[in-house]
Formats: C-alpha cells, sequence, structure tokens
C-alpha cells in the first residue's frame, strides 16, 4: 500500500509539473507574439507616412490614366470616317483678298497679274505663280506686300535659267526650294531658296513640233 501511495504521489507530481510546464510555454510564447506584434505595428506605423504616399501617387496616376485612355477613345471616334457621308463645305460669301490688288493688275509688289497657281509652306508662306508678269511672288502671312524670289520684278519674260516665262504651277518645300513649272520655255525648274536662277530638273526648252 505504501508503494502504491508513493507511485500516485509521484504521478501527480510529475502532472503538476507538467502541467506547470506547459503553462510557462504559452505564457512564453504569447509574450514572444506580443512583442513581435508591437514590433510590428511599430515599424508599420513608422513607415504609415511613407505607404499613404505610396498609394496616394497610384491613385492619383490610375485616375490621369483612366481620364487619358477615355480621351483618346474620344478622340479617335471624331477621327472615323463616316462611309457615303456627303462633304459639307463652307465659307464665307464674301472673299478677303490675301494678296495683290482686288480687280487691278499690276507689276509692283503690291499687285498680280493673273496669277495662276500658289503654294503654302508650314509657316503659312504664300508663293503665287505670276503668270503674266512671269515670275514666282512671296507673301509672308498678314502681308499685302509680295517678294519676288524667281524671275524679274518687273514682268519682263526670259528664256534664260535667272528669268521665268509664264510659270504655271509651284510647289515649295520645307527649306522654301522652289520646283517651278515654267510652260513659256517648257521646263521644269528647281529654284533654291534665296537663289538669282533655277536648275533645270526637266525638260529641254524646246517646244515639240
Amino acid at each position: 500500500m505504501k508503494t502504491n501511495s508513493n507511485m500516485e504521489f509521484i504521478s501527480s507530481k510529475d502532472h503538476y509539473e507538467t502541467t506547470q510546464n506547459h503553462h510557462k510555454r504559452k505564457k512564453k510564447i504569447k509574450k514572444f507574439v506580443h512583442k513581435f506584434l508591437i514590433k510590428y505595428l511599430i515599424s508599420i506605423s513608422s513607415r504609415l507616412p511613407y505607404i499613404c504616399m505610396i498609394l496616394f501617387t497610384v491613385l492619383v496616376l490610375t485616375i490621369i490614366a483612366v481620364v487619358l485612355c477615355i480621351l483618346l477613345i474620344n478622340s479617335n471616334q471624331k477621327k472615323k470616317i463616316i462611309a457615303n457621308k456627303k462633304s459639307v463645305l463652307r465659307w464665307n460669301s464674301t472673299g478677303l483678298t490675301i494678296a495683290g490688288v482686288s480687280t487691278v493688275s499690276g507689276t509692283d509688289n503690291m499687285h498680280l497679274n493673273t496669277p495662276q497657281d500658289m503654294a503654302l509652306d508650314y509657316k503659312g508662306t504664300m508663293f503665287i505663280a505670276d503668270y503674266s508678269n512671269h515670275r514666282i511672288q512671296k507673301y509672308v502671312r498678314n502681308s499685302m506686300n509680295g517678294t519676288t524670289v524667281a524671275g524679274f520684278g518687273n514682268g519682263t519674260s526670259s528664256t534664260l535659267l535667272y528669268g521665268l516665262n509664264i510659270p504655271v504651277h509651284v510647289i515649295v518645300d520645307d527649306e522654301e526650294n522652289l520646283y517651278i513649272s515654267n510652260q513659256g520655255n517648257h521646263k521644269i525648274l528647281y529654284w533654291p531658296c534665296n537663289a538669282l536662277s533655277g536648275v533645270v530638273v526637266a525638260g529641254l526648252g524646246k517646244k515639240k513640233r
């Protein structure tokens, strides 16, 4: 009986120690978790302004991207061409003279004489084939006073390369070089910007018989 009582005592003691150890481990785990959570929250709170700033920036960029996409879609829809739809042209019923003097011809820089063709460069400068004055006139935007850039300025024709004879068409490139259809001389001339004479690029200058 003594032995049994001793064994029961030992077993209850072991059980008590096991229970105590278990409680201690639980306390340690709780303490560790508590410390970890506190450190994590402190680190998060210290970085919170930066996180908020990043989230705000992402939100703003997302809104901008959405707005740009909407604008792009709307612009593309406006540019779509509707098939079989008639074009409607509108203009003022009263014309506005932007070069030359209405109903009056002349050879000075204010006048033109039977202008046949006009070319416009990217700056809005006009180059006019002044047919009966045998010259090309340059008109800067909003100016009524032209400048002779090819041919003579006095209305005289010429068969030489520094003159023109009935120019009917003119083309201008981005550097203000001219390509002139010189009908009276049966040639196409290349006239460099600020040059005093042209270069024949097509035609022999002889009328076919």
